[in-house]
């Protein structure tokens, strides 16, 4: 089975996409096995696809992945926010 998933972040301003983009950028180079994560900066947004590969149990390491991401990205913003 295969699987992928798409997530965009937009924001007001480029410079925030910048820090959001690079502040992932570490997390995203070691994968698990069956797993490609590719991230796009493109302008004020930050497109994020996932590649998955394997059996019933992908579905699982999607979403926990998504919550990583999400939960990382949530972080990065109240930072943000405590910086303007």
């Amino acid at each position: 089975m295969k699987i992928f998933s798409k997530l965009t972040l937009s924001y007001e301003k480029e410079k925030e996409a910048k820090t959001v983009y690079y502040a992932l950028k570490p997390d995203n180079i070691l994968t698990k096995e069956g797993m490609v994560i590719r991230d796009l900066l493109e302008n004020s947004k930050v497109k994020i696809i996932i590649e998955l590969e394997g059996d019933s149990g992908i579905m699982g390491t999607l979403y926990n992945t998504l919550n990583e991401i999400l939960a990382h990205v949530k972080s990065i913003e109240i930072l943000l926010r405590k910086l303007k």
